[in-house]
């Protein structure tokens, strides 16, 4: 059995498992009973706002399987009366495919019918297919109109979004500046996307002077929050013994944490990087790396970053 096979096996996790639905690492907390049934009975009567809250505890597995299989039944019959929450969780569901049929189209049009109430993430979400042109034909002066709309109610993700493109597709030096601040506000604002992106930024010096100290720090928050990329980007920069930030039992914690994670790849590659870091350790710091990966993990399970965000 390899080190990495052992190293699985002491964070409690199968080398073999499949990873859990996303759905599934939702928290643990629960509606009550009373809760519940004041919510059924506002949707068997109708209530736009009781059949979409409903429908998403059922979604995300609060209410067992009978509440799943009722979930997609009652988000439409919310999205039915244009309520903007239920049309945002169905249309990023047909987005991605994720518990029905991939349908870009379908998602383009739930999208417009809660942007029509305003519904921010619904701008942000549309502005991004517009930008690719994936069910809706590509327009950028819209989807920036519709980002700066969701910027101005406060949608981090559309900083984000908006910050990317300015850097990307725009030429002159003010952009730029521009989406290095609009990437930085939703950076400090917890956008797990912007702290990555802008650690990648700062590592390479595209856009910005190069500058190793930030790219660690944005790094290290994308990597805390559950960013995978970050976290191998992070041990990479970890382990060069003639950078400034040699520090492999840090290293080593994150990739026993990439370890147990989603992206084969990357999973792969932390194989292969335990199999040769571990054995030039000594065992304490082996323990000490694996008891750090084992607390993150038993930290961030409840909070695992899921596509549909919807509570």
């Amino acid at each position: 059995m390899t080190l990495y096979a052992i190293s699985r096996r002491r964070l409690g996790i199968d080398p073999n498992a499949k990873p859990l639905p996303a759905a599934n690492r939702q928290h643990n907390r629960s509606p009550s009973a009373a809760r519940v049934a004041t919510l059924a009975w506002g949707a068997n009567r109708g209530d736009a706002e009781a059949q979409y809250t409903l429908g998403v505890l059922g979604l995300v597995g609060k209410l067992g399987a009978a509440g799943r299989r009722k979930a997609h039944a009652l988000l439409a019959a919310s999205a039915m009366q244009n309520h903007a929450g239920a049309c945002f969780v169905l249309g990023t569901l047909h987005q991605h495919g994720v518990l029905m049929p991939h349908n870009p189209e379908k998602a383009v049009h739930l999208f417009q019918n809660a942007v029509r109430s305003g519904h921010a993430r619904s701008q942000n979400a549309l502005a991004q297919l517009m930008l690719a042109g994936t069910g809706i034909a590509r327009d950028t002066d819209g989807a920036i109109h519709l980002l700066k709309a969701a910027i101005a109610q406060g949608q981090h993700d559309a900083m984000a979004n908006l910050g990317v493109l300015y850097i990307h597709d725009s030429g002159t030096p003010e952009d730029h500046a521009r989406g290095i601040q609009l990437l930085t506000d939703a950076a400090v604002n917890g956008v797990v996307e912007a702290q990555h992106y802008l650690g990648w930024l700062y590592h390479t010096g595209i856009r910005v002077p190069q500058d190793l100290d930030a790219a660690r720090k944005w790094y290290g928050m994308a990597a805390d929050g559950g960013k995978a990329k970050a976290q191998h980007s992070l041990a990479q920069m970890l382990l060069r013994p003639s950078g400034p930030f040699y520090e492999p039992v840090t290293a080593l914690k994150w990739l026993l944490v990439l370890a147990t994670g989603q992206d084969a790849s990357l999973k792969h590659a932390a194989g292969t990087a335990i199999d040769t870091l571990a054995p030039q350790l000594c065992a304490d710091d082996v323990a000490l790396a694996t008891e750090a990966a084992l607390q993150w993990l038993q930290h961030h399970k409840l909070a695992a970053w899921t596509p549909l965000r919807v509570l």
